[in-house]
């Protein structure tokens, strides 16, 4: 394992948050094959969708409170949205899974400084330890853990990626962590990157390349308050090569009462292959509301808008397409679909301490290769509700994990919905 030092240099590569309008895209039309709910017990945080080679699907969540904690489940329903089986960890924090050849879901978790990865047995649902991966820092002063992504490369392995928050001294630093992982859970390699005091670092996706792999991330710096994005290029054992930042906000401190900041925070979400010598990638502004403006900024159009990127192997943004369909344009998850367009679920608000702020529609976006927005639609129209991930099928459909509650309902279920062929629900 090598440590790698991540140091911030600044560069206006290009001005990628460009001014968008508010867009009023037909709604897709057609319905869901199936939707699932499931009455019998609450849900307080969706996980991840997966498929296996039947089109059978597995879903994760958490069933406890509305914090990453150990309290997770894993549900699976057979291709026509018969539930088969349901699995619940007391002990087993859920961050990503995947699904074998075989039909068993691999768990990536953590517990007490280490990642894990875990066997679950689709035929019995009994479970086993695979590894324990020490992360380089003291356990005590580990306190979250975010961005964890897990997937096959192509020799088979698995690669584990994410970013650890901890707090040495009462100062709140991170650093990422890129492993991979063979078929029998033997670590075969491991890189660190430690991000420097005085910003707010976290990478939020990962996807192989020819040559190594491609994460995605965003930085929020403290003094001054400015905001960027980053490509970091890692070669096929995890050594660093290069990163590119893009600026989205600016501090002038020749500006009235103090300074003048213009732009965007940027938060950043998952790094996909796009079927192509390229990639897609979302992220999200949020408007400024900071010490030194007297009074509430009035919102304008870019405010709290989506940015969807067509990005080439080396880090440039070939594309960029912006998207503001609701209040908020948070992406929850991305995936490719059949004719190597997008299918992007989005969350309008900000799942909140243990309830959500006004009225919760979540939507989803498909744009084809060019990234032109060919459609938009809410997921729901009678109910609030969250959406957690999304995942293509061998049979050519879409599925979606959600959880749902009616208006004045306590409680929110779990909802699996699966599209039809066109990806209509």
């Amino acid at each position: 394992m090598r440590k790698h030092s991540f140091v911030l240099v600044f560069t206006i590569i290009a001005e990628v948050f460009f001014s968008c309008k508010k867009i009023s895209i037909d709604q897709s039309t057609g319905d869901a094959q199936w939707v699932k709910v499931l009455t019998d017990s609450p849900v307080y945080f969706p996980g991840k969708i997966r498929s296996d080679a039947e089109s059978n699907l597995f879903c994760s969540y958490n069933y406890a409170n509305y914090t990453i904690d150990t309290t997770s489940a894993i549900i699976k329903l057979d291709k026509n949205g018969i539930l088969l089986w349901r699995k619940e960890f007391e002990s087993l924090i859920i961050y990503d899974f995947v699904i074998t050849p075989g039909g068993d879901a691999i768990i990536a978790s953590y517990s007490t400084g280490m990642m894990m990865l875990t066997k679950l047995s689709a035929k019995d649902t009994s479970t086993s330890l695979l590894g324990s991966y020490p992360l380089p820092l003291d356990p005590k002063k580990i306190k979250d853990i975010f961005g964890v992504k897990l997937f096959f490369n192509d020799k088979g392995n698995y690669v584990m990626s994410g970013t650890v928050f901890f707090r040495p001294d009462n100062v709140r630093l991170s650093m990422a962590f890129l492993m991979e992982l063979d078929t029998l859970g033997n670590q075969v390699w491991m890189q660190d990157y430690f991000f420097p005091e005085g910003t707010v670092t976290t990478v939020t996706g990962c996807a192989p390349t020819d040559d190594g792999y491609l994460l995605i991330g965003n930085i929020q710096e403290k003094d001054p308050f400015v905001s960027c994005f980053f490509i970091l290029k890692c070669g096929a054992t995890g050594d660093s090569s290069w990163t590119k930042f893009y600026e989205t906000s600016w501090f002038d401190p020749a500006g009235a009462d103090g300074g003048t900041y213009t732009g965007y925070y940027c938060y950043t979400s998952d790094i996909i292959p796009g079927g192509g010598d390229y990639f897609y990638a979302c992220a999200y502004n949020e408007k400024y509301n900071l010490p030194n403006i007297t009074q509430d900024p009035i919102y304008s159009i870019d405010d709290n808008s989506a940015r969807i990127f067509k990005i080439d192997p080396d880090g440039n943004l070939i594309k960029t397409t912006p998207l503001k369909f609701d209040f908020q344009n948070m992406a929850a998850d991305l995936v490719r679909t059949g004719d190597n367009g997008l299918l992007i679920g989005f969350n309008p608000i900000n799942l909140v301490g243990t309830a959500y702020l006004g009225k919760q529609t979540s939507f989803v976006a498909r744009l084809n290769a060019d990234l032109t927005l060919l459609s938009v639609s809410n997921i729901q129209t009678h109910f609030y509700d969250y959406l957690g991930s999304i995942c293509v099928t061998p049979d050519g459909h879409y599925a979606f994990e959600t959880m749902i509650q009616s208006l004045g309902d306590e409680n929110y279920l779990l909802e699996i919905i699966k599209t039809d062929e066109n990806g209509n629900f």
